[in-house]
């Protein structure tokens, strides 16, 4: 319950953020259902961005 309240005022505050900055959208810039929801059989494969090879490698595990 209380991740769904943080979740809440997490989403209401980025609303009124957008508001408050002047922009706004309406339901014609909505995606569409069938543009956001995922089908189990055929995974979306993102393109890698052109800076992803200048990200630093992750940390190796501490010496022990």
């Amino acid at each position: 319950l209380s991740e769904l309240q943080t979740q809440l005022r997490q989403m209401t505050a980025s609303v009124n953020l957008i508001l408050g900055l002047g922009g706004g959208w309406d339901a014609s810039q909505l995606p569409q259902i069938h543009e956001v929801s995922r089908s189990p059989k055929k995974e979306a494969k993102l393109p890698v961005p052109p800076e992803a090879d200048r990200v630093a490698p992750p940390n190796p595990p501490p010496v022990k």
